[in-house]
């Protein structure tokens, strides 16, 4: 069936739509099967690449219902609402990009 044209509908696209426009008309748009710091890093190996997605989604979305809540949610709600567990979440999530970057781009 059909989605419907509803809002949801509608941001999803003009998500994508914005996304791309924004990317051609700054010269940053390519097409790459890998970045390539993830190629210089790991190998061009794509079921590499799945697992590590599915892991990480998999881990962002267990540490945020433990803490009570979607990711989103959680952070930028419970955050404001100053809930112990929103910061926390926040927190971590930061601390596991920090990482994440010193893994990716640490001098070789």
């Amino acid at each position: 069936t059909m989605p419907a044209w509803d809002y949801g509908t509608l941001f999803l696209i003009g998500t994508l739509l914005g996304g791309l426009i924004g990317a051609v008309t700054s010269g940053g748009f390519k097409v790459e099967w890998a970045p390539q710091v993830w190629t210089d890093q790991f190998g061009a190996s794509r079921p590499k690449r799945f697992a590590a997605a599915l892991l990480g989604g998999f881990l962002t979305m267990y540490g945020a219902r433990l803490a009570g809540g979607c990711t989103s949610g959680n952070g930028i709600s419970g955050s404001l609402q100053l809930a112990v567990s929103g910061w926390t979440f926040m927190a971590v999530m930061f601390a596991s990009g920090l990482a994440t970057a010193f893994l990716l781009f640490r001098a070789r």
